[in-house]
């Protein structure tokens, strides 16, 4: 149950369900509730299903490429503790950055379901899981989306006038610390892995 809980904080460091809500709400200005309800949710199976795919193949893929289990944790980590640099450090946003008015929901899924969220799913199976199939990683993505799905649907239902940019910076800067910590750590574990389980 550890496992689970600290694979679900590592994914909702990187889907960023603030962020994902705020361009959702941004696209879906003068839409219904029952629109904004289903784009949130068209967003939430859309991302699961590619993060679960992620998951379930990932270290076959691996493996088809001779890459070892201990040499990705280790690319994966340093990929996971770049994006959080990046989001607790961020650089200052042109007047567009934030919320850009081409957003669109296949923005908001690739934002979601990036290539390095999809890196992250594969690092945890790697890092948490022994034996096909991935439960313990597949577990963290289902709550991860559902914890996102739900965050969005509040917003979509409740929106609130206030100013949210405050709070989604600090928000997304704590969940940023999280994922230095969290890939550094899977940076020296697959060290230590590295040189412990491989053949001299």
């Amino acid at each position: 149950m550890h496992d689970i809980v600290k694979t679900m904080i590592t994914l909702l460091a990187v889907i960023n369900p603030t962020i994902c809500t705020v361009m959702l709400l941004s696209i879906d200005k003068g839409h219904t509730k029952k629109e904004r309800l289903l784009d949130a949710t068209k967003i939430s199976l859309s991302v699961l299903a590619i993060l679960l795919l992620s998951a379930l193949i990932g270290r076959s893929v691996l493996q088809a490429f001779g890459i070892s289990v201990e040499a990705f944790q280790i690319v994966g980590g340093v990929i996971i503790a770049s994006i959080g640099f990046s989001m607790f450090s961020p650089k200052p946003a042109s007047p567009n950055a934030e919320t850009p008015p081409e957003d669109t929901i296949s923005n908001i899924i690739m934002f979601a379901a990036s290539p390095g969220t999809i890196a992250t799913v594969v690092a945890l199976s790697a890092a948490h899981d022994t034996s096909w199939p991935p439960v313990i990683t597949l577990a963290g993505v289902l709550l991860a989306v559902a914890i996102t799905w739900i965050v969005m649907l509040i917003a979509a239902l409740a929106p609130s006038g206030g100013n949210k940019n405050g709070s989604q910076q600090v928000i997304t800067r704590f969940l940023g610390l999280i994922l230095i910590s969290m890939g550094l750590q899977f940076v020296l574990t697959g060290i230590k892995q590295f040189f412990f389980i491989s053949p001299s």
